[in-house]
C-alpha cells in the first residue's frame, strides 16, 4: 500500500510509464495480428516458416524483447523443424506399415493356397516310400532336412503335401525331389510350396505340382530359370 501512495504522489513517474506502457500494448497487439494473418493460411508448415522469418522484425517493435529477438526466432525455428520433421517421419511409418499389411495379406493368401492341396503327416510319408521303420516319423524328418521332401511347419509338425509321392512305386517323384533341391526347399519350405501350388506363366498357367509327374523336363525348365543368374 505504501508503495502505491508514494506512485501516486508522483504525476511525473505516471506520465512517463503510461506511453510506455500504451507503446508496449499496441506493439503487442501488432505483433497478435500480423502473426495470426501469417497463420490463417492453410498451409500450415508454409504459414508457419513464413511467421519465423517475420519474427525478428516484429519482436523488435517490442521493447521487452529488444534485443533478443533473434533468440526467439531461433527457437521457434528449431521447434519448426522438428514438427516438419515428426511429420515426415509419420507419413513414411504409416506407409511402411500399410506395405507390411499387404504383405502379411499376399502371405496368408499363399499358405491357404499351400495348405489347400492334400497333405501328409510323418507317418504316412513313411508309409507311402514303403517303410516300415519303428520310428516313422524319422524317416520323413531327415528326408525333409537332407532337402529331397517339402516340409511345410503347420502347429509344431511338418506336413507333406502329397504330389510328391510316387505311390505306385514308393518313392519321391524324381523331378519334385530335384526341383526341392534347386529351390531350396529345406530353408524356404513356404516360398517353395508357393511355387508347386500356383499357377505358372512358363507353363501355360498349369500348377507344377500338376505335371512333375508327366513333364518333369518342362517343370524343371521352369524352377531353373528362378534361380537362373541375370545377364
Amino acid at each position: 500500500m505504501g508503495t502505491v501512495k508514494a506512485a501516486e504522489k508522483n504525476p511525473k513517474t505516471n506520465s512517463a510509464q503510461k506511453p510506455k506502457k500504451r507503446a508496449e500494448g499496441s506493439s503487442q497487439a501488432r505483433f497478435g495480428d500480423a502473426t495470426r494473418g501469417l497463420l490463417a493460411s492453410p498451409d500450415a508448415h508454409g504459414a508457419a516458416s513464413k511467421a519465423v522469418e517475420e519474427l525478428p522484425r516484429l519482436l523488435e517493435t517490442i521493447p521487452a524483447f529488444t534485443g533478443r529477438s533473434w533468440a526467439v526466432a531461433t527457437v521457434m525455428r528449431a521447434i519448426l523443424d522438428s514438427e516438419r520433421e515428426v511429420d515426415e517421419f509419420a507419413g513414411a511409418a504409416a506407409s511402411v506399415v500399410a506395405e507390411l499389411a499387404r504383405d502379411n495379406v499376399i502371405r496368408a493368401g499363399a499358405r491357404r493356397a499351400v495348405l489347400d492341396v492334400e497333405m501328409l503327416e510323418a507317418a504316412a510319408v513313411a508309409q507311402a516310400l514303403g517303410s516300415r521303420a519303428k520310428n516313422a516319423g524319422e524317416i520323413a524328418s531327415r528326408r525333409r532336412r537332407k532337402g529331397d521332401l517339402l516340409g511345410v511347419p503347420v502347429n509344431n509338425r511338418y506336413l507333406y503335401p502329397a504330389f510328391q509321392f510316387d505311390l505306385a512305386r514308393q518313392h519321391v517323384v524324381v523331378a519334385v525331389q530335384q526341383v526341392n533341391h534347386l529351390l531350396g526347399a529345406a530353408e524356404d519350405p513356404w516360398g517353395v510350396a508357393s511355387w508347386w501350388v500356383g499357377a505358372n506363366g512358363r507353363l501355360r498357367g498349369a500348377r507344377p505340382m500338376d505335371i512333375a509327374s508327366t513333364d518333369p523336363d518342362t517343370v524343371m525348365a521352369a524352377a531353373q530359370s528362378i534361380v537362373a543368374p541375370i545377364g
